[in-house]
């Protein structure tokens, strides 16, 4: 043995001194080569490396350091209160007397105070890592407090808790409810044979909700259905669905157009090739791209109301002539929907178109509205609907309450109107008889300077007649052309104001004149 040799000790965890200050220290040894110095623990559990070095020996041992016994129980309820025959969890958290969690710790759980008449589905449990040790309580039937006690098996230590057995809150009503029903009609065109589209959802907003995209819309229809627009005319309404709807304000619908067809066939008796397309006059079928149609949907803003107990019928009004944009650039024909919202078939104008004594199939008649004092020029005429008469030259428009001029209108014809003062409930009667023109002419042009070849333009063709209370101006073609189209229209001759609107641009206005089977050129450069 190594006599009076200093020997240096140092340690990881806890000191060499009462007041936790050396974590280094060193000693002689005695003459047997012993050096002794004292290791307090501290007040942290955990495991210490002592490390003893001497003459570049160096030596080491891990001492592991425990919490002391349970010195404080604090119980947790998590929820509370509690309802009467519901459930709730019991933790007891045991510490030491330095607030170390003690782990490994059995803890006996018992209802001291049973008021309530509730059960604990087990009576001990061993605490974890954290000193968290935890039981299920279920409530009685019967309100009032119950006092939970924990005690440590070790040494009784314990800690108590008083829960709170309330009753359950009284249910809420369901709310009343009232059903809503959806029908599909047509303000029409003439241009083409049949017009597809394929509806896979119709969803509907309540006025209270948030306006973020995704958030509030309610689907109260599932369709995967392919409807010919042009089918819907002359007061034919297609019933879309009845949904039942709480009570309340709405302020939006929106239609979900699908991806694929439905199964049936067309009118040329094929199958959909596309799930929204038209066929024109020589039977070509032509997909119509849908710019966020089964994304974000077609947005309907109109307010209705659902009252409790009562159906409300709605008709959606999809204006194909104002929806149908022809190709430009891209190649492709484009649906932009114009859809508005007839709360009555009430209110109607219906009549007759003749050629003399004959009959006129295939007349564009719409009801406009004129208002000189708009702030836009493309706003002094506007088409709330239109229909195409059919063989026996009849036709039937819904109209709200307002004042129109009721306009005929055939390729090959001169124009014809009428004015109706349309109050609530009522039907009108306007018969037309057209005359052929005795003069055509052709408006042709091209369409430019648009940001996208998706972007578009609006071409109403205007001209003034006296529809029975003086001079007005009246819409007797429209059409939609995307950027570097070129549009051809038949007109018979004739004085005629070309507005022209797209979205984002100036409104621009040209004042033409068409010439018996002549051509007048009107390009349109944004």
């Amino acid at each position: 043995p190594f006599s009076l040799a200093l020997v240096e000790f140092a340690s990881t965890l806890g000191s060499f001194d009462p007041d936790e200050e050396m974590t280094e220290t060193s000693a002689i040894t005695n003459i047997d080569g012993i050096a002794e110095v004292f290791l307090y623990t501290g007040t942290e559990p955990g495991t210490a490396i002592v490390t003893a070095s001497y003459g570049g020996i160096t030596q080491q041992i891990e001492i592991t350091f425990t919490t002391g016994p349970p010195a404080t129980v604090v119980l947790g309820i998590f929820p509370a209160p509690v309802e009467t025959n519901a459930q709730t969890t019991v933790t007891a958290t045991v510490k030491d007397a330095n607030n170390n969690p003690v782990n490994g710790e059995t803890m006996v759980f018992s209802i001291e105070d049973n008021q309530s008449g509730g059960l604990l589905q087990a009576f001990s449990a061993v605490t974890d890592i954290n000193g968290k040790a935890s039981v299920v309580y279920t409530a009685g039937a019967v309100i009032g407090t119950d006092t939970i006690k924990a005690r440590a098996q070790i040494n009784n230590v314990s800690g108590t808790r008083t829960i709170e057995v309330v009753l359950p809150p009284p249910e809420e009503p369901e709310p009343e409810a009232g059903m809503l029903l959806l029908g599909l009609t047509d303000a029409t065109t003439d241009n083409y044979q049949a017009i597809y589209v394929t509806i896979a959802e119709v969803q509907v907003k309540q006025a209270a909700e948030e306006e973020d995209q995704g958030a509030g819309w309610q689907t109260i229809l599932t369709l995967d259905t392919t409807y010919n627009l042009l089918d819907l005319v002359n007061g034919f309404i297609e019933t879309l669905g009845i949904s039942e709807l709480a009570a309340g304000e709405y302020n939006q619908i929106r239609l979900i157009l699908a991806d694929q067809p439905d199964t049936t066939v067309n009118i040329l008796g094929s199958p959909h090739p596309y799930a929204n397309y038209l066929v024109d006059g020589d039977d070509a079928e032509k997909e119509l791209k849908v710019p966020g149609g089964s994304e974000t949907g077609i947005k309907i803003v109109k307010g209705f109301t659902i009252v409790a107990s009562q159906v409300t019928e709605l008709i959606l009004d999809f204006n194909a002539a104002q929806s149908v944009v022809q190709a430009g650039k891209s190649g492709k024909c484009l649906l932009k929907p114009t859809i508005k919202v007839l709360e009555t078939t009430e209110n109607s104008a219906a009549g007759m178109v003749r050629e003399g004594a004959d009959p006129l199939a295939g007349v564009l008649v719409s009801a406009q509205i004129y208002d000189p004092d708009a702030a836009d020029t493309k706003d002094e005429v506007t088409s709330e609907t239109a229909s195409v008469t059919d063989e026996n030259g009849a036709y039937i428009l819904y109209l709200p309450p307002d004042i129109y001029n009721i306009v005929a209108v055939k390729e090959g014809y001169e124009p014809s109107c009428a004015e109706k003062v349309a109050t609530g409930f009522e039907e009108y009667t306007a018969d037309f008889t057209l005359a052929a023109a005795a003069a055509l002419g052709t408006a042709t042009g091209t369409v430019s300077g648009l940001a996208a070849n998706d972007d578009y333009a609006s071409l109403s063709f205007r001209q003034t007649l006296d529809c029975g209370s003086g001079d007005v101006q009246v819409e007797v073609h429209f059409v939609n052309f995307a950027e570097g189209g070129t549009y051809n229209v038949t007109l018979p001759a004739g004085d005629y104001e070309l507005v022209v609107s797209a979205e984002g641009e100036a409104t621009q206005v040209f004042a033409i004149q068409i010439l018996d089977s002549m051509e007048t050129v009107q390009d349109i450069n944004f």
